[in-house]
């Protein structure tokens, strides 16, 4: 939002600069030089008061973005929550499963390594 702000101030003093600028350049009787500034002016007006309307909406739509994000959240965290708990339910017997097969899978690793030790302890004592 600051950058807008700042973006917007620069636009409006590049904007106010070049019309003093072009004012001043420009060969014309104080009647006219008159008239161009009061134009000048009134027209500076409009556009002060058509980007204070533009940051204002702005600010309306991002208060009703963040608003309308609060609600859906609000509405879909227990649901979100009601599908991880059924998900963990679902998945809980697999799991039991899998660690029980790893834990045979372990054991039968073990055995293997005992009698794999086992006879090599045999062929040393041989030799």
């Amino acid at each position: 939002m600051k950058k807008a702000a700042s973006f917007s101030l620069g636009i409006l003093f590049g904007s106010v600069t070049a019309g003093t600028i072009a004012l001043l350049t420009t060969p014309c009787s104080s009647k006219d030089m008159k008239l161009r500034v009061a134009d000048s002016r009134d027209t500076l007006k409009v556009q002060l008061k058509d980007i204070k309307e533009n940051a204002l909406n702005v600010k309306n739509a991002i208060q009703n973005v963040v608003k309308e994000s609060k609600e859906t959240f609000s509405q879909l965290a227990p649901e979100a929550k009601a599908s991880i708990t059924n998900f963990q339910e679902d998945i809980a017997p697999h799991q039991r499963s899998i660690q029980n097969h790893l834990a045979e899978i372990e054991q039968n690793i073990k055995g293997l390594e005992d009698k794999l030790g086992n006879q090599q302890k045999k062929e040393t004592q041989s030799s």
